[in-house]
């Protein structure tokens, strides 16, 4: 069984070297197809959106010296430097075979 997962994918980064560099807020929708793990055939739901997190790619941040700034904007969202996270959206079977 596969599920699209459409989520908003939230990130603290910025380009080049960490010094005098402000990490900024950015979002943006993405959605993946994935088979479903065994154990989560009956958590489609939105109270157990939070159960596939850990299902979702890994991003590439960057490890950084972390001597870059944070903006307002990724603080007041909970992003600190260098972070991501995914708002998921929606879950839905898409091959349940």
């Amino acid at each position: 069984m596969k599920t699209k997962i459409t989520a908003i994918l939230a990130t603290s980064y910025h380009d080049g070297y960490c010094s005098g560099e402000t990490c900024g807020y950015k979002t943006e929708r993405v959605e993946f197809v994935i088979e479903v793990p065994q154990g989560m055939e009956n958590k489609i739901s939105e109270e157990h959106y939070n159960d596939w997190q850990k299902y979702l790619p890994k991003q590439s941040m960057g490890g950084g010296s972390y001597y870059c700034c944070l903006s307002d904007e990724c603080e007041a969202n909970g992003l600190d430097r260098h972070e991501y996270k995914y708002n998921i959206i929606s879950i839905e079977v898409v091959d349940n075979k």
